[in-house]
């Protein structure tokens, strides 16, 4: 039987800067793949990139403003 690799994965709302950032820099030191969300596109990206280095885990952004509804609809 073959042994299933399990990925953690993590959601970080408000990553690209303050208490957001450095959460998504904690989960990624620890080995998680994570998916980036808040509105500074360039913010992101570039945390995006280094955790990948780093870390060499997997990172995802996501550019929306929570605060707005319907946000996660669009």
């Amino acid at each position: 039987m073959k042994d299933k690799q399990v990925r953690l994965f993590a959601v970080v709302t408000g990553a690209s800067r303050g208490i957001g950032a450095e959460y998504a820099k904690a989960l990624a030191a620890a080995g998680y793949d994570v998916l980036l969300v808040a509105r500074d596109e360039v913010l992101l990206k570039n945390l995006a990139a280094a955790l990948s280095e780093r870390h060499k885990v997997v990172t995802h952004t996501e550019v929306m403003d929570l605060a707005l509804p319907d946000a996660a609809q669009r």
